[in-house]
């Protein structure tokens, strides 16, 4: 028997070597629950720390586990195949005179409008649906686009622009759409976007163009941008009708003027005030009137150079009902600058806090309840302007349409007519009747327009020559 030497045998098994222990431990499956470092694509697989990953697909990182992805689909009216609202424009019908088109951009010459360096960053849409982003601004004629598909656009025909877009979010229980362009607001009527309905903003401050975060809390949303913070109510609208405003606006700058010491006061309260916003509708509801609510409140006014916020009035006698105290001025802050006219237009009314009597430390002379200079107590809530249709005969004023309040006394009311302007204060008022007394005897007038605590007044003269009215002054630059 001839026996092969080991030259002659064929070895067909894997021949073995033995590993390293850092390549054995690779072929051991691990189970990992903490993911909390992140993704790491660009060291080497040996520096990736134990809760971090090398790579990540169609999952979401939450630190503590990895979420699928949900996918994405196109929004739209599934059961009829009607696909969704386009996006909202703010310009339309520009006429294209003509497109010269490069490897990657594309300039388009229009006439009718006039662009600037402001339109960088909007979109233009042609007539077939394409949208291009607008990157540079040659003249007023003459803009510069990022081309976004190979499809042909004729050099004919019209063009629109609509804004970047800055934001957008989904309402899950409301089923509402939420997106930012530009600087505006605009929400989708149902899931299947048929409409866009553009947002009222209700504040002299607006949006700023630019990027914002949007956080939900139960029936609104709350903006975040550069502009500042503001809240959209979803739920609180007429005929789908949809406002929001600025939540984060100046406090009160100026104190109440106060009352000082004689050598007959032996009363005292402290005084501060604030700006609030109230839902639901009435001249004089606050935050007690049935259905209505706080919406939003500004803080308290600023302290004086020597870090006092508080006004202190001084009297003769105790407040009571028969005996009421007459605090100011109650003033909005200006936005822009002190010197400057523009002030915030979402205020409903201020608030007034108010201390008991401080007069004496120790114990309250009224009531015999101990006396807290620091604790401030709610008092009213008090509209900052109305605006009224009134009667006037000497120094009796009867209010025809609108609501008069006790706490309209003290305040200034303004009225127009026989081409005179009256300015007069209200020394009293009878709720139950509407009707108020004025410190001034005015001319007899059996209708005409007021206004209490309105800092800009327009009037409408009726003009003869031109046969309708004009305003009596001009007024477009105060917002």
């Amino acid at each position: 028997m001839l026996i092969p030497s080991i030259e002659d045998i064929n070895v067909s098994s894997k021949s073995f070597r033995p590993m390293s222990r850092q390549e054995a431990e690779r072929s051991i499956t691990r189970e990992q629950r903490d993911f909390s470092a992140g993704v790491f694509k660009d060291i080497p697989g040996t520096s990736i720390p134990d809760n971090g990953i090398a790579e990540l697909k169609n999952f979401i990182n939450k630190g503590s586990e990895l979420v699928s992805r949900s996918g994405s689909k196109q929004w739209g009216d599934y059961f009829t195949g009607v696909p969704h609202a386009t996006l909202p424009t703010t310009v339309d019908g520009i006429l294209i005179e003509s497109l010269v088109t490069d490897t990657d951009n594309r300039t388009v010459t229009t006439s009718g409008y006039v662009w600037s360096e402001d339109n960088i960053g909007d979109f233009i849409v042609y007539e077939n649906g394409i949208n291009e982003k607008i990157i540079n601004f040659i003249d007023e004629n003459n803009v510069v686009t990022q081309i976004s598909t190979d499809e042909t656009i004729l050099d004919a025909g019209t063009i629109s622009i609509r804004k970047q877009l800055n934001g957008i979010y989904f309402h899950n229980s409301l089923k509402k759409i939420v997106i930012q362009l530009g600087s505006d607001i605009y929400i989708s009527s149902d899931v299947f976007i048929s409409e866009w309905k553009k947002a009222i903003c209700e504040s002299t401050e607006t949006l700023e163009n630019g990027i914002s975060t949007i956080d939900e809390y139960n029936d609104y949303l709350l903006i975040f941008n550069q502009g500042g913070i503001y809240r959209l109510d979803l739920n609180i609208n007429v005929n789908e009708t949809y406002f929001y405003y600025k939540i984060n606006s100046l406090i009160p700058q100026d104190k109440l003027t106060g009352v000082d010491k004689t050598e007959t006061s032996t009363y005292c309260r402290r005084y501060i005030y604030g700006l609030g916003k109230i839902s639901g509708v009435g001249q004089n509801r606050d935050r007690l009137t049935n259905g209505c609510r706080l919406l939003i409140d500004s803080g308290t006014n600023t302290p004086d150079s020597n870090y006092i916020d508080y006004s202190e009035y001084w009297m003769e006698d105790a407040i009571s009902p028969s005996n009421g105290n007459t605090i100011g001025n109650l003033t909005i802050p200006n936005i822009n600058d002190p010197a400057g006219e523009v002030k915030e237009n979402h205020w409903d009314v201020f608030t007034i806090w108010g201390t008991t009597d401080v007069s004496e430390v120790g114990l309250n002379k009224t009531d015999g309840t101990a006396t807290n200079p620091s604790r401030y107590i709610w008092i009213a809530d008090v509209p900052v302007c109305k605006a009224l249709e009134v009667s006037f005969n000497g120094t009796a004023c009867i209010v025809i349409r609108g609501r008069l309040s006790k706490y309209d006394v003290g305040s200034t009311i303004n009225a127009h007519y026989g081409n005179t302007s009256y300015d007069t204060v209200i020394t009293a008022v009878d709720e139950e009747h509407n009707i108020c007394m004025i410190a001034d005897s005015l001319p007899p007038v059996a209708k005409t327009c007021a206004s209490l605590g309105a800092t800009h007044r327009n009037y409408f003269n009726y003009d003869d020559t031109v046969g309708g009215f004009t305003l009596n002054a001009d007024y477009s630059a105060i917002n």
